[in-house]
């Protein structure tokens, strides 16, 4: 879900949130993971493009009788062109 936030100039900023499943097959091995996505993303509406995005995964999985937490954060940002 995507939530509006603010609007400075050209720019505006949305949050968002949402649940994370997942179901696989490992060389013959299931595994099986949920969890949630949350962030923030800055929009340029005057180019139409994004400028940045920042957002934070946090997953339980479960992987032959394991359980195991993985909790990430991935920062994007826009570089101008040279």
């Amino acid at each position: 879900m995507y939530t509006f936030v603010s609007l400075e100039g050209s720019r505006a900023t949305l949050s968002f949130e949402g649940p994370i499943d997942m179901n696989l097959d490992v060389g013959g091995v299931g595994m099986s993971g949920s969890g949630t996505m949350t962030g923030t993303t800055v929009v340029n509406l005057a180019e139409g493009r994004y400028q940045s995005q920042t957002s934070r995964m946090n997953l339980d999985m479960s992987m032959a009788g394991m359980t195991m937490k993985s909790n990430s954060t991935t920062t994007l940002e826009l570089m101008p062109d040279p």
